[in-house]
């Protein structure tokens, strides 16, 4: 599944995968269920645009992925914290 600033899905179908898509350098602040066990993870360079990989497939549905953006060349946060709920196959 792929998230961007213009494409703000708020579900994900357990076991898929969530790709965050921008097309600056960034690094993803983020954690599950409440902002727990968070990390920083590094955009990489795709060539199309500057990807992270979430790695949330094993999440399984009734979880949750919260995140923040932090834009590398400015140091600046994007202002708004994001939060995508886990959910069933036959939603």
């Amino acid at each position: 599944r792929l998230w961007r600033l213009r494409q703000r899905p708020r579900q994900l179908l357990a076991g898929q995968e969530l790709r965050v898509l921008l097309q600056a350098p960034f690094t993803l602040h983020w954690g599950t269920n409440g902002w727990q066990s968070v990390q920083d993870t590094d955009s990489e360079d795709w060539g199309l645009g500057h990807v992270v990989l979430l790695p949330v497939r094993k999440l399984s549905a009734g979880n949750s992925v919260q995140f923040a953006i932090r834009w590398r060349a400015s140091g600046d946060w994007q202002g708004e914290d994001f939060h995508i709920d886990i959910i069933g196959g036959d939603a």
